[in-house]
C-alpha cells in the first residue's frame, strides 16, 4: 500500500510539474497548431492568433451591384460579428492583464503567451483554433535584388511601363488612373519623394494630411519613431509605389498609372519582417481606413478605402507562417470588391515553385516576372501550387520584373528585380482599366477575366498544364497588355467574359 501511495504521489508531482514547464507533458489539443505547440514546448512564450468559432457570412456580398454599398455591407458584417462575439473573450483577457490586438477581417485576436495560456484558450467553446503569428521575412534584402547602378538621368518612359502599353492607353483613352485609389502595403513609402508626392492622396499641393491615408501596423520603430508619418527605411515599398503611380514631371516616368492616387500601410519593420497580424491590419486599413488613434472596428470609413491593393511581399511557411492563415483575409477583402494583386514569388525556376502566401491563393491575382525581351525570369515562381494540396494554377499573368527602375529613398532611383517589381505593373494596369471603364470598379472577376483574355499569349510546355494553348504555369495567361484590356472592355460585345474564370 505504501508503495502504491508513493507511486501516485510521484505521478501527480510529474503532472503538476508539466503544467508549469511546457505543453508536451500533455497530448496536443486539436485546436492548437502543431508548430505553435512545439514553439511553446519549454515554457517560452510565442505570438499566436486566436481564431474564433463564429465567422461572418459574406456570401450575400456578390449580389450587391453597387461597389460602395457592397464595401460598406462587408465592413459592417465583419465588424458586427467581431464586436459581438469577441466581447466575452476580450473581457476574459482583460481580467488577466493579457494584451491583444483585435482583428475583424477574420474574427480573431493576436495574443502573446505560453503553453498554459494556449491550453486555457483551447478549452473555450468560442475559440475554433490557435495558429502561429510568427515574424517572417516579407521581402528579401535589397542587396540581393540590385543589378547595377541606376542610370544617372531618366530616359523617358521606363521600359516596363511601355512594355505593358500604358502610354498607349494614356494617349488613346486619356485614362491615367484618375478616379482610382491604390493601396500599397509594404515596408513603407517615402511620401514626399519627387515622383510620388503628387499622387499621394494625403497631399493637396500645399499641405499634407496623413489621416486616413497612412497607417503603420508595426507601430514605432527605431528608424521610424513616428508611426503617424509615412516612412520607409528599407526602400522596397517606395520602389513598388513608384511603379504604380510614379512621375516627377521632369522625365522620370516610372509609373503605369500616374493619375491614380495611392495610400499606404507599413506592414513590415526596419528589417523587412512582418507577421500575419500586421498583414491583416493593413488589409483592414485599406478596406476602411481609420484616423490615428482610432479603432478599426468603430472608426473605419469604407468610402475612403483602396479599390486595388498591391502586395509585393510573402509569408513563408518555412518560417512558420500557416499556408492558409491569410486566405480568409484575402477572400474577405475580395468579397468587398477590392482587387488583390500579389507577387508570385522568387523561388523559381522549377515547376511547382509557387510556395508562399498570399500569391498562392485563388483570391489573389498573382504575377510572374519577365525581362525586357519578354522572357520569364529564372527566379520567377512557377505553378501549379501543389505544396499545400490545392493544385491551383499560378501565376495568373506575367509582367516586367527584371532591372526595373523606380523610386528609391530619399529622392533617388534604383534598379531592382523580382516578382515584387512585376506585381505593381499589374496593379497599375488595373487602375488604368478602372479609370477608362469606371463601371468595372469592384467587379473583380470580370476585370481579371478581361486581363486574362487580352494578355499576349506566350507558349511554354515545361510546367503544363497539358493541352492548354492559352494558359501555362510559367507565364500564366501571358504578358500583360493594358491597351488590349481597355479596348476589350470598351468594345462590345463582351460575351467572352464568363469564359475565363478563377481557378482556370
Amino acid at each position: 500500500m505504501t508503495r502504491i501511495v508513493l507511486f501516485c504521489v510521484i505521478v501527480v508531482a510529474m503532472l503538476v510539474g508539466g503544467v508549469g514547464q511546457a505543453g508536451p507533458s500533455f497530448a496536443q489539443p486539436e485546436k492548437i497548431d502543431a508548430g505553435l505547440w512545439t514553439a511553446t514546448a519549454n515554457g517560452q512564450p510565442a505570438s499566436f492568433l486566436v481564431i474564433l468559432a463564429e465567422q461572418a457570412d459574406l456570401s450575400a456580398a456578390e449580389r450587391l451591384a453597387d461597389p460602395a454599398g457592397r464595401r460598406q455591407w462587408v465592413y459592417d458584417a465583419l465588424r458586427e460579428t467581431a464586436l459581438r462575439s469577441q466581447k466575452p473573450l476580450r473581457a476574459w483577457l482583460d481580467r488577466r492583464g493579457i494584451p491583444y490586438t483585435s482583428h475583424y477581417l477574420v474574427n480573431m485576436l493576436a495574443v502573446q503567451g505560453d503553453s498554459a495560456l494556449l491550453l486555457a484558450l483551447a478549452r473555450r467553446s468560442d475559440v475554433a483554433s490557435l495558429a502561429p503569428n510568427p515574424s517572417v521575412a516579407g521581402v528579401p534584402p535589397l542587396s540581393e535584388l540590385d543589378l547595377r547602378r541606376s542610370p544617372a538621368s531618366p530616359a523617358g518612359v521606363e521600359w516596363g511601363v511601355s512594355f505593358v502599353r500604358a502610354p498607349e492607353v494614356w494617349a488613346t483613352y486619356g485614362a491615367r488612373g484618375q478616379g482610382v485609389v491604390v493601396g500599397v502595403q509594404d515596408t513603407g513609402v517615402v511620401w514626399d519623394h519627387p515622383a510620388l508626392i503628387h499622387s499621394y492622396r494625403g497631399w493637396d499641393g500645399r499641405a499634407v494630411d496623413h489621416a486616413y491615408n497612412w497607417h503603420s501596423a508595426v507601430g514605432a520603430t527605431a528608424q521610424c519613431p513616428d508611426p503617424a508619418t509615412p516612412c520607409d527605411p528599407y526602400g522596397h515599398g517606395t520602389h513598388v509605389t513608384g511603379t504604380i503611380t510614379g512621375d516627377d514631371g521632369a522625365g522620370n516616368q516610372i509609373g503605369v498609372a500616374p493619375g491614380a492616387a495611392w495610400i499606404g500601410c507599413r506592414n513590415m519593420d526596419d528589417q523587412g519582417r512582418g507577421t500575419p497580424s500586421t498583414y491583416t491590419a493593413c488589409f483592414e486599413f485599406f478596406l476602411a481606413p481609420w484616423p490615428p488613434g482610432g479603432d478599426p472596428q468603430l472608426d473605419g470609413d469604407p468610402t475612403l478605402g483602396a479599390q486595388i491593393v498591391n502586395n509585393s511581399w510573402n509569408c513563408p511557411p518555412s518560417e512558420g507562417c500557416g499556408h492558409f492563415t491569410l486566405q480568409p483575409v484575402v477572400e474577405a477583402v475580395r468579397a468587398a470588391g477590392v482587387m488583390v494583386v500579389a507577387s508570385a514569388g522568387n523561388n523559381g525556376s522549377a515547376c511547382s515553385s509557387a510556395l508562399y502566401p498570399i500569391g498562392t491563393y485563388d483570391a489573389s491575382y498573382s504575377v510572374g516576372a519577365v525581362d525586357a525581351n519578354g522572357v520569364i525570369a529564372p527566379f520567377s515562381s512557377r505553378g501549379p501550387v501543389t505544396f499545400n494540396g490545392t493544385g491551383i494554377s499560378k501565376p495568373d499573368i506575367s509582367a516586367p520584373g527584371v532591372a526595373v527602375r523606380s523610386a528609391s529613398p530619399p529622392n533617388g532611383y534604383r534598379l531592382l528585380s523580382g516578382t515584387s517589381m512585376a506585381a505593381p505593373h499589374v496593379a497599375g494596369v488595373f487602375a488604368l482599366l478602372w479609370s477608362a471603364y469606371p463601371s468595372l470598379i469592384g467587379q473583380v472577376d470580370a476585370s481579371e477575366a478581361l486581363l486574362n483574355a487580352s494578355a499576349t499569349r506566350v507558349g511554354d510546355l515545361r510546367c503544363g498544364p497539358a493541352g492548354s494553348p492559352d494558359y501555362n504555369h510559367t507565364y500564366g495567361w501571358g504578358h500583360m497588355d493594358a491597351l488590349a484590356a481597355v479596348q476589350a472592355a470598351l468594345s462590345p460585345p463582351r460575351l467572352y467574359l464568363p469564359v475565363v474564370t478563377r481557378g482556370h
